[in-house]
């Protein structure tokens, strides 16, 4: 299991570096506008070293609440788990960017066991970052109304 962990970080690895590669020198845009991507990209590849190290040293702690891969009802969970990372892609769609990925936020939240209140924090609070730091102070042309919507 742990090769295939090391084996999934080394990817992500690579597909960070690569498309911070592709918009830096293939599409040539800006310091400026790549900051952001950079930076993200950056601490990302800071957190999968450290644990690709502490994989290969056996330091690397067990996930709480990890089930064994043959565990009874393990793949149904797994299914689920994918489906609801996975309904980002239509709560976009349907709601624009910003509002999708806040009542994204709102539902993982509540199937993880979280209260309301801090559900519907964390959820306003990633209205407000995804609104005010990307399409206000950044400049971002993200998706604000949905797709279907008339514009």
């Amino acid at each position: 299991m742990r090769s295939v962990e090391t084996a999934f970080l080394l990817l992500l690895a690579a597909f960070l570096a690569g498309f911070c590669a592709l918009g830096l020198f293939y599409y040539d845009y800006s310091l400026a506008l790549m900051r952001f991507p950079l930076l993200a990209a950056g601490g990302t590849l800071v957190v999968v070293i450290v644990q690709v190290v502490a994989l290969r040293r056996g330091t690397a702690p067990m996930q709480v609440g990890a089930t064994p891969a043959i565990a009874p009802g393990g793949e149904r969970r797994r299914v689920r788990e994918a489906l609801l990372l996975l309904s980002v892609l239509p709560m976009v769609f349907l709601l624009g960017f910003p509002a999708g990925l806040a009542v994204y936020l709102l539902g993982v939240l509540r199937c993880a066991g979280e209260t309301w209140g801090f559900s519907l924090a964390a959820a306003a609070a990633s209205l407000g970052l995804s609104y005010g730091i990307f399409v206000k102070a950044m400049g971002v042309p993200l998706p604000l109304l949905p797709y279907w919507w008339p514009y």
